[in-house]
């Protein structure tokens, strides 16, 4: 409510013009420069609420003027720090880490533990990391020399103590022949190309006469430990051997002393706390529930604000959640994290519009994401506990005819607030408000979303628009319209706030449609899809390349601790340094 010349006005003309916080700036400055008598009844028992009310508000704010909280800065940069850890890890995940992880070597001597690591160091790094352990034996307990075993988590090597360390050739080849066993399942071994060969001679010892499957282990170990002598006697499954034991392009990459010695020490520390791998497959699970929740609730406050950008990077948010909380998705939630911080990145130095980057996003994961983000926003809204009452100018304008001057200027204090039904309340019930007129209240202020669907508010007054209505507009209406800057509005809403600013239909036509032609020539969406493409493509790429990188250049530096601090270092950088680099050839591409 405005005080002016003893009298009360209704807020009603007025709530376009002014925001909440110049009301509250006129209330202020007059109830405290005169005497509340001056404009209040002694007998009226609200004039002391109001009065208190008005005074504590008036020292919060200067509270929060006068003493920030915390050096200033502090949140931006704890929030960035943990923005960086999250997507560390991420980028630790998506990274194939298990791909050269040694497996861990139990019941063993030292001589024992560097002679068979020096075996393993022989083989294939893709052979060996199929094996979850390698155990020894004490004699007499079993018969054979080396078994392998396949219970549900993978397979495990026993090896006999007395057999193994009769000679160096013959403890290595006696390993090799159990790594060959574990290459293969025993349920697909009979369905390998080629089955035929195994069983049938010529055989390069007499155990390999025995089962087909011991005939490809013999002639596995065979070919590591006397290759020459396999592809004399045996040339058929020497062939074979070789084709098998091609590796594809990430093996070959990471086939070597820096990632083999680090899987090695990342192997001792798993031995040292063996909780640690699941403990961080439950936070990678939590991790992505998380985001999936923040997702959602950017999108909803996303919607009620009519903020573009925030409804963008809520449904990344969601998506990146889903695809993390996998085990199998989590280079497309990778390419999700690069699409959301390059179109952030570009909106904040006003590349593109926010407008246009959420186009882009709902035009392409939006199709069958958004619906499906939008249902679950919606049902979690009509929740009673969560269900917010939000105080806005146009419940304002319905409760002025309903309630007294003075408690409508009391709820004023709470514009632009939300609240569930209990604190609404609760807030309402101690500036002294009845039954009847808090029910009347949330009735007006309750945010409901009917039939899983809210107006859809197509115009938005920016500053770039009223810039451009110059000449056209008179200059002191278009001063009016300065309080709209970057709100939005339905057709009717647009229409209905114009007239009231006191414009013409003329003028309130061609306003709607200067807006509607700015809003085409905004929206087109070529530069935030280039942009998108690339941030995704780069971050991709430099959430591989940057933990590659790292591990290489950590080992170099510092040995196996060296690979792991670049490991961690290289995921973070890949990923930030890759998405810019992406989204700047995105936008080179788009300008082409």
């Amino acid at each position: 409510m405005l005080i002016s010349n003893n009298k009360i006005h209704s807020i009603k003309e007025n709530s376009i013009i002014k925001s909440s916080d110049d009301k509250a700036s006129d209330i202020k400055d007059k109830v405290f420069l005169s005497s509340p008598r001056d404009y209040y009844s002694q007998e009226d028992p609200f004039a002391e609420v109001l009065k208190e009310t008005l005074k504590r508000d008036k020292e919060a704010r200067e509270n929060v003027i006068e003493k920030p909280s915390g050096p200033a800065g502090r949140p931006p940069v704890l929030k960035k720090a943990l923005e960086d850890i999250l997507r560390t890890f991420k980028s630790i995940k998506t990274f194939p880490c298990d791909k050269f992880i040694y497996p861990s070597m139990k019941d063993m001597t030292p001589e024992e533990l560097a002679f068979f690591e020096n075996v393993l160091d022989r083989l294939p790094l893709k052979d060996i990391i199929h094996t979850d352990y390698i155990a020894m034996t004490e004699p007499g307990v079993v018969d054979y020399a080396g078994l392998t075993v396949w219970p549900e988590g993978g397979p495990y090597i026993d090896l006999v103590r007395e057999s193994v360390n009769k000679s160096a050739e013959w403890g290595s080849k006696v390993l090799s022949h159990e790594v060959g066993h574990t290459i293969i399942t025993p349920g697909e071994f009979d369905s390998i190309p080629h089955r035929e060969i195994w069983g049938r001679g010529p055989f390069i010892t007499a155990y390999a006469s025995t089962k087909p499957r011991e005939d490809f282990a013999e002639s596995y170990a065979e070919y590591f430990t006397n290759p020459e002598n396999l592809k004399e006697k045996c040339p058929e499954k020497y062939a074979y051997l070789q084709e098998l034991e091609k590796s594809n392009l990430l093996q070959q990459l990471i086939d070597n002393k820096p990632f083999r010695e680090t899987g090695k020490y990342l192997r001792d520390l798993l031995d040292k706390y063996p909780a640690l791998p699941q403990g961080m497959e439950v936070a990678g699970k939590v991790m992505g529930v998380i985001q999936i929740c923040k997702g959602l609730g950017e999108i909803s406050c996303g919607k009620k604000s009519n903020d573009a950008k925030l409804q963008m990077e809520g449904l990344l948010d969601l998506l990146a959640g889903c695809c993390f909380a996998s085990k199998v998705f989590c280079v497309i939630g990778m390419a999700l994290e690069g699409t959301k911080m390059e179109l952030s990145r570009a909106i904040d130095k006003k590349e593109i519009t926010a407008e246009q980057a959420n186009a882009a996003v709902q035009s392409t994961v939006g199709v069958v994401a958004g619906p499906v983000a939008n249902v679950i926003v919606s049902l979690i809204s009509k929740l009673p506990a969560h269900r917010p009452h939000e105080i806005d100018s146009i419940a304002l304008e319905n409760l002025s005819q309903q309630l007294p001057e003075h408690k409508l200027d009391v709820i004023s204090r709470m514009i632009d607030k939300e609240f569930t039904g209990k604190e609404l309340r609760k807030a309402l019930g101690k500036s002294g408000f009845t039954e009847e007129e808090i029910n009347l209240i949330k009735e007006c202020t309750g945010k409901e979303i009917k039939n899983g669907k809210e107006p859809v508010r197509d115009y938005r007054v920016s500053a770039r628009m009223l810039e451009d209505l110059r000449g056209e507009i008179p200059h002191e209406k278009l001063d009016r319209m300065g309080s709209l800057t970057d709100k939005d509005f339905t057709g009717k809403e647009l229409e209905k706030t114009l007239k009231k600013l006191r414009f013409e239909k003329d003028e309130i036509a061609f306003i709607k449609s200067f807006a509607e032609d700015m809003d085409k020539q905004s929206l087109s969406l070529k530069a935030p899809l280039s942009i998108a493409a690339g941030g995704a493509a780069g971050a991709t790429a430099g959430g591989l390349v940057g933990p590659y990188v790292g591990v290489l250049a950590g080992f170099t530096v510092a040995g196996p601790v060296g690979g792991i601090v670049g490991l961690a270092l290289g995921a973070l950088t890949g990923i930030k340094a890759g998405s810019r680099l992406g989204g700047e050839v995105g936008k080179l591409v788009c300008r082409i």
